[in-house]
């Protein structure tokens, strides 16, 4: 089996040569120490984060790297973390919460657009409504009318009814056909 660690002693610095799936697979065991010299921090470190609970130990005294480099960040704030081998990740995560606090922004705009579009088509089914009971409720007067009046008479109550937000109970289409029939005869004439 490939050892998938550089044990380099003549370095100071370790390097990550393995994936962390690769390291819960390959069953690694290390000591503290160890592990501070892995992802390049101090061995006091280390052991406040297990004094603190933020990473883990065995019954053996020792850590799973991939386990606790996952303890770790899930457990502390990862922009506070000084571990060099920890800096691409920590910039990642950096990253992604920008990137998920500009899509919460961005869902907190279009839920308040959702909510004001909804609000314009209630308001339009609310005149559909009106216009279809009232062109009911005056279906008998309308008919004896010329269509044309009716066209001009309706489209003038329809008028009136989007500038007023209170209409009087009585305020009928069949009102507007004699105004607008008095008009018609005089363009006629």
């Amino acid at each position: 089996m490939k050892n998938i660690i550089d044990f380099d002693c003549d370095s100071k610095s370790q390097k990550f040569l393995f994936e962390s799936n690769q390291l819960d697979q390959s069953n690694i065991r290390l000591r503290p120490a160890e592990f501070a010299r892995i992802i390049d921090c101090s061995k006091q470190a280390v052991s406040i984060w297990i004094r603190d609970g933020k990473i883990t130990l065995g019954l053996d005294g020792r850590l799973n790297p991939g386990v606790a480099i996952t303890q770790l960040l899930k457990n502390s704030n990862p922009s506070m973390l000084r571990a060099k081998v920890l800096k691409p990740l920590v910039k990642q995560i950096k990253i992604c919460e920008e990137k998920i606090n500009k899509l919460e922004a961005e869902i907190e705009h279009l839920k308040e657009s959702n909510e004001f579009n909804e609000g314009v088509v209630d308001e339009h089914l609310s005149i559909f409504a009106l216009v279809e009971d009232q062109l009911l409720s005056e279906i008998d007067l309308l008919s004896d009318s010329p269509s044309s009046q009716v066209i001009l008479a309706f489209l003038k109550w329809l008028s009136e009814v989007r500038q007023c937000a209170d209409l009087p109970e009585d305020f009928m289409i069949s009102d507007f056909i004699t105004a607008d029939t008095e008009a018609l005869e005089d363009k006629e004439g």
